[in-house]
C-alpha cells in the first residue's frame, strides 16, 4: 500500500507534513477547509495491505469523530452514511490500488528500457 504525502495548514502558525492514503485526503481538505490541504505527489509505501471499505469506515470514523456543530460524522458528510460510505470507501481504495499498480508497473518499463552505456577508452583498442 502506498500514501501520499500531504502539507496540511491548521492556521498560519501550524503547518504539518503528514503521509496518509489517498482516500483520506477528501476528509482532510474537508475538516481543514479547501486550500489547506496541497498534495505533493510524493508516494511511500507502507508495509501493510489495501484494508478493508468496512473496516477502514470504521478506522476513519473513530479518527475524525463528528462535526460539533452539525453533529455529524466527517467520514459520513464527505463519502456518505452505512452502505452507501462503505461502498464509496471502497471505490476510492480501489482506484487508489489501481493508480499503484499502474505507477509501478510504469517504473519497471522504464527500468527494462534502460541501457548501460559502457564508456570506451580509443587508446585502448
Amino acid at each position: 500500500m502506498r500514501y501520499e504525502r500531504v502539507k496540511i495548514q491548521k492556521d498560519t502558525n501550524t503547518i504539518y507534513n503528514r503521509a496518509v492514503p489517498q482516500w483520506e485526503i477528501p476528509i482532510l481538505e474537508f475538516v481543514f477547509g479547501e486550500g489547506n490541504v496541497v498534495p505533493l505527489g510524493v508516494f511511500e509505501k507502507a508495509p501493510r495491505d489495501y484494508p478493508e471499505a468496512q473496516d477502514e469506515h470504521q478506522r476513519l470514523s473513530l479518527k475524525y469523530g463528528i462535526d460539533k456543530e452539525t453533529k455529524t460524522d466527517f467520514v459520513a458528510t464527505v463519502y456518505g452514511a452505512s452502505r452507501i460510505g462503505i461502498r464509496e470507501i471502497g471505490k476510492a481504495i480501489e482506484v487508489a490500488r489501481q493508480e499503484e499498480l499502474s505507477a509501478n508497473r510504469a517504473k519497471r518499463a522504464i527500468q527494462r528500457t534502460r541501457r548501460v552505456v559502457e564508456m570506451v577508452d580509443p587508446l585502448l583498442n
